[in-house]
């Protein structure tokens, strides 16, 4: 059977260089959605680059994009060199600018093509598909995910119309051997107004009619099942009650206090991951987040989430009468709104005063209610466990302080320092990534403000060795992964993050949304774990996790003598006794040296 490009074509004739022939949407036969909304499905170039003469060598086939423009027959996918152009969909704003390089594949010869008249045979579908059609637009990911390398093949837009070309490059010489012309305009199909949608049941089949109607009256024969249910439990348990002997109704609820008691044992002897609790605090980082914050403060609303910092800082500015009431009340709209908090909080911290943050955080060392999770944090931090947040208070600082422990806070805009942190150099010091409150000015929301960090190779290899090498614990964090700062700072240039071995404490609210979660965290590397279903339970399990890890012996401890095991008293007892023995042995010296002068 002739291929369909020579059955669709209306000449074959090539003059000069070009073949004339444009590239054809796809038979029906093949592709019967086809354009949809995002994507376009082509018939390769079958017989046609190679339909006069046999091509020696190995070549490859590119496929160029563009948006429909006025002269699009002139734009040229070659340089002067011939050379084909490799510009992608994001530096000409997805063919709007020019032609853009979509996908790319081998020439297959004629002789080697599959038969057309296999296609009902569903062993032989997919390779005949894939020998005869290209689908423009099929790669829904490339864009947004800033570890993809290769050609970038993304949706095409709706209701636009685009058109294609067909480029054959010579392998060995990287240069433009042949190409067919732009193809007529293909426009992608255009969603379908809700408005138009023909909702009258005169539209619809007589089965369609009788299938809505049993559907419609099924949640009334529901509910009155459901309300007949109930009023028969009711009466049972109130014929139960009135029959049972008041010795039983003790015994009950004895055995209801007894299983109430296991399930709070339960519920106290958690389970951990094994490959977590048996990590060294050396090996950890730890990423404190907000729910930290708002377990140690719950009496600091701004410390508990963005929406409530934002409106706590709005409040303090009309307070404070640092900002025009019209700036005010247009402030509490977009948050009202729930529009990108981020971006309304960058916009905040521009206009208003430094005082309302010193006031939204004011005496912070007043508000520590629950310090459990401080201390376990501080005694994994003894450990060698480091610690960066994304928080603006220093709570965790304050506390170590109180605990006679030299606290440092830091941020990124402290080039020595940050190496000197991620170094391992400063024992007690906590990475402010957004910075801190007490600097207004230094306080960042999107990487734009770290520009000098993340073009400095070397703060940039140091930062993103920490998460090839350490194991990141998330603890209080909700969206962090989103969080553009992050993604520049850990994320964005780490291959193979799958193999890495992170973990993240979460609340489990809803259990598919949870394991949901923890799939879609494995591609980063991190394993999800829940501390429960209240947040109530968070404190509790920060402190037990902490706890476990911190068992853990270090693996320096089977190389030393049996008095650093015992503990530092042991140590000081080892050099007292080396001490005593030393000046032993020196006053024996000098009585044998006495004894042979007389």
């Amino acid at each position: 059977m002739p291929p369909l490009w020579v059955l669709l074509a209306l000449g074959c004739v090539r003059f000069g260089s070009t073949v004339n022939l444009q590239p054809q949407l796809a038979s029906v036969t093949l592709a019967t959605n086809n354009p949809t909304l995002t994507t376009v499905a082509l018939e390769k170039p079958l017989c046609i680059f190679d339909s006069s003469e046999l091509l020696a060598g190995s070549y490859e086939v590119y496929l160029y994009v563009m948006v429909d423009s006025a002269n699009p027959r002139n734009a040229s996918v070659q340089d002067s060199s011939k050379t084909p152009l490799s510009l992608t969909a994001q530096q000409t704003q997805g063919g709007r600018t020019g032609p853009y390089k979509a996908v790319a594949f081998d020439l297959t010869p004629c002789s080697d093509l599959p038969s057309l008249d296999a296609i009902g045979d569903v062993t032989q579908a997919s390779e005949i598909l894939r020998a005869h059609l290209v689908r423009v637009g099929s790669n829904g990911t490339c864009l947004w995910d800033p570890n993809f390398q290769g050609l970038c093949n993304p949706p095409l837009s709706a209701a636009t119309e685009y058109r294609f070309k067909y480029v054959l490059v010579n392998v060995s010489t990287g240069l433009v051997q042949d190409q067919t012309l732009w193809s007529d305009p293909i426009r992608t199909n255009q969603p379908t107004p809700c408005s138009t949608i023909d909702t009258w049941p005169g539209r619809r089949s007589g089965g369609m009619i009788v299938i809505t109607s049993i559907l419609g009256s099924l949640p009334f024969f529901l509910l009155v099942g459901f309300a007949g249910a109930i009023a028969l439990s009711f009466v049972r348990r109130r014929r139960e009650r009135e029959l049972r002997p008041a010795a039983a109704r003790q015994d009950s609820q004895m055995d209801s206090v007894e299983k109430t008691t296991n399930r709070n044992e339960q519920k106290s002897s958690r389970k951990f991951l094994k490959s977590l609790i048996r990590k060294q605090p050396q090996e950890l980082l730890l990423v404190i987040g907000t729910g930290v914050s708002a377990a140690v403060a719950p009496g600091i609303p701004a410390l508990c989430s963005w929406r409530s910092c934002i409106e706590a800082v709005i409040e303090a500015a009309e307070q404070l009468e640092v900002l025009h009431p019209g700036d005010v009340a247009e402030f509490r709209r977009k948050v009202m709104k729930d529009r990108d908090l981020l971006v309304v909080a960058h916009d905040l911290i521009r206009k208003m005063s430094p005082d309302c943050l010193m006031e939204v955080f004011d005496s912070l060392e007043h508000h520590i209610q629950n310090p459990v999770v401080l201390q376990s944090i501080l005694s994994l931090m003894d450990r060698g466990t480091m610690v960066l947040t994304t928080n603006y208070d220093n709570l965790l600082e304050i506390f170590g302080q109180q605990q006679n422990k030299p606290m440092e806070s830091l941020d990124l805009k402290d080039k020595m320092k940050v190496l000197q942190w991620a170094r391992g150099h400063i024992k007690y010091g906590v990475l402010h990534i957004h910075g801190l409150y007490t600097d207004p000015c230094g306080m960042v929301l999107d990487p734009s403000g770290y520009k000098d960090v993340t073009q400095d190779p070397e703060v940039m290899e140091v930062l993103q060795n920490l998460y090839r090498t350490k194991s990141f614990l998330f603890v209080g964090c909700g969206e962090t992964l989103r969080d553009q700062i992050f993604q520049a700072l850990f994320l964005y240039s780490v291959p193979n993050k799958v193999d890495l071995e992170h973990y993240m404490v979460v609340l489990k609210e809803n259990e598919d949304h949870f394991f949901k979660h923890q799939a879609d965290m494995l591609l980063h590397g991190i394993k999800v774990v829940s501390y429960g279903d209240c947040f109530d339970h968070f404190p509790g399990y920060v402190q037990d996790l902490a706890t476990q890890i911190c068992k853990q012996r270090s693996p320096d401890a089977e190389r030393v003598d049996s008095t650093t095991l015992l503990g530092n008293a042991c140590q000081d007892c080892a050099k007292r006794k080396l001490e005593e023995n030393g000046i032993e042995g020196s006053k024996k010296l000098r009585q044998s040296d006495d004894a042979g002068g007389s």
